[in-house]
């Protein structure tokens, strides 16, 4: 059954070793994704393994074909999902993509610091959890501020994306044709 995708946003800093740009499926602590392709063969090895379950089912209780289909509908969701993690991955391991975080954390609005790596949690259109692990530049403080604004910082890797909120772009834009007309 597929649940509604809703906004998450979580970050852990463990003590193991981080790389930049890693990205985990299921759990913050599984290897990391290496490639598209292995992604699309741990799809199609999940799909082997339901086929035969959906076959017989089909054949035994044909009216339930409905309850079939959004399962099979599910399914390929996730198989997208894992395919777009596999892309994420792939193309955060360029020199040209460190190079676009450079620029982005030296261009931000107001000053930041170096910064440290986190993994955060973020939701993809389909609904699968991921962790990217991303360079988390919180504000440079100036002394003291005058006012208790909370100015945020800036998770590098996840802006190259148009991430917010926990979500992948095509998640918040999903979420936004559901936003009542005067709440946006």
């Amino acid at each position: 059954m597929l649940e509604h995708p809703g906004l998450c946003f979580d970050v852990s800093t463990s003590k193991e070793a981080l790389v930049m740009g890693e990205c985990r499926v299921d759990e913050k602590n599984a290897p990391p994704v290496e490639s598209p392709e292995e992604m699309v063969g741990r799809f199609q090895a999940e799909l082997m393994t339901a086929l035969p379950c959906w076959k017989e089912r089909l054949v035994s209780e044909p009216a339930e074909l409905a309850k079939l289909e959004r399962e099979v509908h599910a399914a390929f969701s996730r198989g997208a999902d894992l395919l777009v993690v596999g892309l994420l991955a792939v193309s955060m391991k360029g020199k040209s993509f460190e190079e676009s975080c450079e620029r982005s954390r030296r261009g931000f609005a107001y000053p930041l610091e170096r910064g440290r790596q986190r993994q955060v949690r973020v939701r993809l259109l389909g609904g699968l959890l991921i962790w990217i692990t991303s360079l988390y530049c919180p504000p440079r403080s100036r002394g003291r501020r005058l006012t208790d604004e909370k100015v945020p910082g800036l998770h590098v890797e996840l802006k190259q994306f148009g991430f917010g909120k926990g979500c992948t772009p095509g998640l918040l834009l999903g979420l936004r044709l559901f936003e009542p007309e005067s709440a946006r």
